[in-house]
């Protein structure tokens, strides 16, 4: 037992190596779509975060020159172009007829400007949003666009709540008839025996899928998730074999420790093989 305790924490300190020395520009970067709603007449849509204006912007310049004039200039209450603020700032990709993107990188809390053609211009509100890959809407439906305005439109944040509600049922339930099918391999057969394995892991799996979806959506996608199932994992071995050897009574507490180990394992392999599956299959999309 102190030995397999022992290669779980040695696995685990070398899977968290990489993370202590991770540099700012390795994984997932957090995108931004934005669809325009309202608006009949040619447009420059741009995001403005709150920054200082820097003191050269002579090679943006050069480099985004299309651009229109008052970007280089335009500060509102703090709040300056992108593309002027970050290294990395670039226009909007159009993605689609009024649809957007910025897929690197792009900021969580800001404004979104529309300046048209005689350079007369809307702000929206500042929008924080929770989502990772967020999809915003800015609806523009009965707005005076012949004037400049500040602060108007109304902002929505699409929440892919139908999908995430299948993903976390999907993962909890795969998981657990992994678990449940080890105990069948491991010859338990009482009933007892398979309730408290499926209570237990009702929980357990409940609690590591919710953890997992948490890093999808809103916080850090892959590289989360992989860190995610490795540290819960470890811990729910933990708790797992503790009740199991206690409460698991139909074998010997030894073979209880071992199934525990063990369908901990096949899970944490699965939870790798589901998370695999769905990238390549987002990859495709």
């Amino acid at each position: 037992m102190k030995k397999i305790i022992l290669l779980w924490i040695i696995l685990l300190t070398i899977f968290m190596i990489p993370f202590q020395s991770v540099q700012a520009d390795i994984g997932p970067k957090r995108t931004l779509d934005v669809k325009v709603i309202g608006v009949d007449q040619p447009y420059f849509l741009d995001i403005l975060v709150r920054n200082q204006m820097p003191e050269d912007i002579t090679y943006i310049q050069e480099h985004y020159h299309m651009l229109p004039d008052m970007i280089w200039t335009f500060d509102e209450d703090g709040f300056i172009s992108n593309i002027i603020s970050a290294p990395w700032g670039r226009p909007m990709l159009q993605v689609g007829e009024n649809h957007y993107r910025d897929g690197y990188h792009a900021p969580s809390r800001f404004k979104l400007i529309l300046i048209f053609e005689d350079e007369s211009y809307i702000t929206s509100d500042i929008i924080t949003t929770k989502l990772f890959n967020s999809r915003i809407t800015w609806d523009l439906s009965g707005i005076d666009l012949t004037t400049t305005q500040i602060g108007v439109g109304d902002v929505t944040e699409e929440w892919p709540i139908a999908y995430m509600s299948i993903d976390l049922i999907v993962r909890i339930v795969l998981t657990i008839l992994i678990e449940i099918l080890v105990l069948y391999v491991f010859g338990y057969r009482l009933k007892e025996s398979f309730k408290l394995v499926l209570y237990i892991n009702i929980v357990t799996q409940t609690i590591l899928t919710g953890f997992v979806i948490a890093m999808r959506y809103f916080y850090f996608p892959f590289l989360g998730e992989i860190f995610v199932l490795i540290v819960g994992e470890f811990f729910i071995f933990m708790i797992e074999i503790t009740l199991f050897v206690f409460f698991l009574k139909e074998f010997t507490k030894k073979k209880a420790a071992l199934y525990g180990f063990v369908a901990n394992l096949i899970s944490l392999m699965a939870g790798f093989l589901f998370l695999m599956i769905f990238y390549m299959i987002l990859s495709y999309l």
